[in-house]
C-alpha cells in the first residue's frame, strides 16, 4: 500500500509540491528579482522557499499516485532543497526537473533508473549518478557543482546536456566521504582512486 501522507507537517512550500507532484504541474518560489533569485545566494533563502530533499524523494518513490489522465512529475523552481537527495537504487516514473534551485548536499542517482532527470541553471553540491540508467535527458545544463560529478559506468538513452555548466573537483569533504566506504580487505586501486577523484585536489 502506498502512503498518502508520510509526513506529519509541511511547511507550505512543501504543500504546494506535495499537491502538484500527481499532476506533474509546476511549482515556482521564484520572486521575479533576477538577482534575488540567483540560485548562488540559495543558502540565505527562507522557509517559504524551502523543501525538504525527503519529501522530493519520497514523492518520487511513490508517496503519491498520479492524478487520472495526467503524467506525475516533480517540477519544481527556484527552492531551496536542505538534506541529501538520496534516490540510489530506486526505480522513478516520475520525471524530476529542477529549474535555478540550490542544492547544497548530495544528489544521489547510484544504480537508480529514471526516465530523465533535468537540473538547470542549479547550484549544486555533487552529484553521484555510477551505474543509472536514464532513459531520456539527463541535463546539467547551466548548472554549477560544487564537487564533482560521478558516471562511470552510467547508461543514457537520451541526450546528456553540459552546456553552461560548471563542474568542479571533488572537495576535501567529498573525497574523504567517500574513501570511508573503501573495503579495507580490499583497497582502491590506482584506477578506481582517479576514477572518483580521491588522487587529486584539481582538474
Amino acid at each position: 500500500m502506498r502512503l498518502t501522507r508520510p509526513f506529519r507537517r509541511l511547511s507550505p512550500a512543501e504543500r504546494q509540491v506535495w499537491d502538484a507532484y500527481p499532476a506533474g504541474t509546476w511549482v515556482d518560489l521564484r520572486t521575479g528579482d533576477r538577482d534575488a533569485d540567483d540560485p548562488a545566494e540559495g543558502a540565505g533563502w527562507g522557509p517559504e522557499r524551502t523543501v525538504r530533499a525527503e519529501v522530493i524523494a519520497a514523492l518520487l518513490l511513490g508517496a503519491r499516485e498520479p492524478e487520472p489522465g495526467r503524467t506525475a512529475g516533480l517540477r519544481l523552481a527556484g527552492a531551496r532543497v536542505t538534506g541529501e537527495l538520496n534516490l540510489s537504487d530506486a526505480t522513478l516514473t516520475g520525471k524530476l526537473h529542477l529549474l535555478n534551485c540550490h542544492l547544497p548536499e548530495v544528489v544521489s542517482l547510484t544504480d537508480a533508473t529514471t526516465s530523465g532527470v533535468r537540473f538547470r541553471g542549479c547550484e549544486m553540491e555533487r552529484v553521484r549518478a555510477a551505474r543509472c540508467t536514464v532513459n531520456g535527458l539527463l541535463e546539467l545544463e547551466g548548472s554549477t557543482v560544487h564537487s564533482g560529478v560521478r558516471l562511470d559506468n552510467a547508461h543514457v538513452t537520451g541526450q546528456f546536456r553540459l552546456s553552461r555548466s560548471r563542474l568542479h573537483a571533488p572537495g576535501e569533504r567529498s573525497r574523504a566521504s567517500e574513501s570511508r566506504l573503501e573495503d579495507i580487505r580490499r583497497p582502491f586501486t590506482e584506477t578506481e582512486m582517479r576514477e572518483r577523484g580521491l588522487d587529486q585536489s584539481q582538474w
